[in-house]
């Protein structure tokens, strides 16, 4: 265990982890969480402290990520992963070909996945596409969800969450009492004043396409997530959301799921580009079970990919896309984590980065084994059904891909030491590049690969 604040612990054990997070544990959400929400007088689902409307607001949400819904929108995903495929050769930002091997083209892996992420999430939470692969103009948005999401976190943990405990007197009193009047009264923006101009206009944009997918009326079925979320009703209470509940949950899911989405994608690319091995063991299973691209959607087939699967598995163990451990305020009467008591007031998490880290959790545990994975089981086969890469399964069956020679984020690794996905911290993780080459795939009238996965 480590203490990383006045009153706050993290651990590094299972064993902590199911007695945080139990669901009878005697802890709560801090109030940091309320950071977590656009509105300061009303939660999200994420940032909702009370259990009772968490709840509420899971069941209504719960139906608009059902598997129904989900196949419902598939088509207009699979339009955006068309385009995501098209792009990585096509002749938009192209910075040459690389020198001898006309076919390589070199992108940023990064912004292709978030220029995919946000075309899919803006298109179903709002209705339309902001089309980053064709068009530079909405580029600056995501860029401006950087800013947005450090500043989450910095008020999440600086400003919402008092100290309650054994610290300097001063620092007690301007967190306990001063704090949460600076958060209700916006003076915390003055931490990032540099960057209050492109928050500023992610809200405003925020609020021009919610209003636009509005004027086509709540019962214009549009097979997106706003209509699913317009339509969804507690099946518990009959309650609905209200229109401000209603905001609040569309833009949590166009910038949560964007920017988780794309770092899951980015990280197993990655990973793939960085052992040969598995790249090319994913590479022959994709291309084995289908005959072509637009073959490639959710389903069984998909499903039965299982080392393409356990890619994405180790993957997202080895590069979460939330990096830190949800904190839980510890309540009266205290709680025992790990034989140790700790009082009420405290703070107590495990973060998601050194559980997946932990040797005594995982064997080996920085090196990118998908094979530990390769087993049977109910647990796993849930997985494996709820993961439907489709986007990584339609670029490894187009594509061709490698390092470039001397790869910039292999440079930056310490002597001795294994290259590492470059992230951070913030409401959700930030990956930066790496850098890719791509080659599309050639193919014999027999459907036999010329070049698969070939780095001349």
């Amino acid at each position: 265990m480590v203490r990383d604040g006045p009153n706050s612990i993290t651990f590094n054990s299972v064993s902590a982890n199911q007695t945080i997070h139990a669901v009878r544990a005697n802890t709560i959400k801090t109030p940091g969480y309320n950071a977590f929400s656009a509105s300061r007088s009303m939660p999200n689902t994420i940032s909702a402290l009370d259990k009772g409307i968490h709840a509420f607001k899971r069941r209504v949400q719960g139906q608009v990520l059902s598997e129904p819904a989900l196949k419902a929108v598939e088509d207009r995903m699979l339009k955006q992963v068309e385009d995501f495929v098209n792009y990585i050769d096509g002749p938009e930002d192209r910075t040459g070909s690389v020198p001898g091997h006309s076919d390589w083209v070199q992108r940023s892996v990064s912004d292709v996945c978030k220029y995919l992420t946000y075309n899919v999430l803006t298109d179903l939470c709002y209705g339309e596409s902001l089309d980053l692969f064709r068009s530079p103009t909405m580029r600056w948005l995501p860029k401006a969800v950087i800013p947005y999401s450090r500043m989450i976190v910095m008020v999440s943990s600086l400003i919402c969450t008092p100290a309650n405990g054994k610290t300097n007197r001063l620092i007690q009193v301007v967190q306990d009492l001063a704090a949460p009047s600076l958060y209700l009264k916006r003076w915390d923006r003055l931490l990032f004043t540099p960057h209050l101009k492109e928050i500023y206009r992610l809200g405003e944009w925020v609020k021009k396409a919610h209003a636009a997918r509005l004027s086509l009326g709540k019962d214009a079925k549009e097979n997106d997530f706003f209509y699913s979320l317009s339509k969804a009703v507690d099946p518990k209470t009959g309650e609905e959301l209200s229109e401000k509940e209603f905001w609040l949950e569309l833009l949590m899911l166009l910038v949560a799921g964007s920017d988780t989405t794309s770092v899951a994608l980015n990280a197993v690319i990655y990973h793939l580009a960085h052992d040969r091995d598995s790249l090319l063991t994913a590479t022959k299973e994709v291309r084995s079970r289908f005959k072509t691209g637009d073959e490639i959607r959710t389903g069984p087939i998909l499903s039965d990919c299982r080392f393409l699967l356990s890619c994405v598995e180790e993957s997202m163990r080895l590069s979460p896309p939330v990096v830190h451990g949800p904190p839980r305020l510890v309540q009266a009467g205290g709680v025992v984590v790990d034989g140790e008591y700790f009082a009420e007031g405290t703070v107590v998490s495990t973060p998601t980065y050194t559980l997946h880290r932990s040797g005594k959790n995982f064997d080996a545990p920085d090196i990118f084994k998908p094979e530990r994975w390769m087993t049977e089981g109910e647990e796993l086969k849930r997985a494996r059904q709820a993961y439907q890469p489709v986007s990584l399964a339609r670029l490894l069956f187009t594509y061709d891909l490698r390092l470039p020679p001397n790869a910039s984020c292999c440079n930056k690794a310490p002597r001795g030491e294994r290259c590492q996905l470059e992230m951070k911290g913030w409401m959700t993780s930030h990956v930066f590049g790496p850098q890719v080459q791509f080659r599309r795939r050639s193919v014999h009238p027999n459907n036999e690969d010329m070049n698969a996965q070939s780095t001349q």
